[in-house]
């Protein structure tokens, strides 16, 4: 493949990815949100002081609360997933450079997914 179509190909994917991760975060957010409406639909509730919201991200609860159909779980998935399409972004964009052989974008790219992966590890043990 020629450097002009493989660069278009590499595009293709990256936005393509990005696309995939927004619509399907939507679907199951809104998925989530929907079983949380039929969860309540008989009981008022109150969004300022709303049990059901984990009071800490846990990976494992939030593979047993998808299997038990939690519905707070499921909707926290569609985030898990909104949050991490970004950071494929970043690592497509990280593949691409380094597949052109653009060194300066390499570095620029490896720093930016350094300080992502930080800032998601100080966010996970806060």
């Amino acid at each position: 493949m020629n450097g002009k179509g493989e660069k278009e190909s590499l595009e293709y994917i990256i936005s393509t990815t990005l696309r995939l991760g927004v619509w399907c975060s939507f679907w199951i957010c809104l998925t989530g949100t929907v079983l949380l409406f039929l969860n309540y639909r008989d009981k008022p509730v109150d969004i300022y002081h709303f049990q059901d919201i984990p009071p800490k991200f846990n990976l494992s609860d939030l593979w047993t609360g998808i299997l038990k159909s939690d519905a707070v779980q499921i909707a926290m998935l569609g985030v898990l997933i909104m949050l991490i399409t970004p950071l494929l972004r970043v690592i497509f964009a990280l593949y691409t450079y380094k597949k052109q052989g653009n060194n300066l974008y390499v570095l620029i790219t490896g720093i930016v997914i350094i300080i992502i992966s930080i800032s998601i590890w100080l966010g996970t043990i806060h």
